[in-house]
């Protein structure tokens, strides 16, 4: 399967957003200081690979906001 988001992404999942791989391997963040940027929500993969070409960053700005989590296989470059 074809990754739908260019390498060159900078992810953002914001509180009780999800980003979900559905089984595809993908890679974000090349080029970028930051590849993923948690405000919240959950990053899954399933059987797919994460691979990031940068940082993750976590942003905190609401004492509501649901915890990050990521499940899966995640490479970090």
């Amino acid at each position: 399967m074809i990754s739908q988001i260019q390498q060159t992404s900078v992810v953002t999942v914001n509180n009780s957003g999800l980003f979900d791989l559905n089984d595809t391997n993908n890679t974000i963040g090349v080029g970028s200081g930051n590849a993923l940027v948690l405000v919240g929500g959950s990053v899954a993969t399933d059987v797919g690979t994460l691979t990031l070409a940068g940082n993750v960053a976590g942003q905190a700005s609401n004492p509501n906001i649901t915890p990050a989590t990521i499940s899966g296989n995640l490479n970090l470059g």
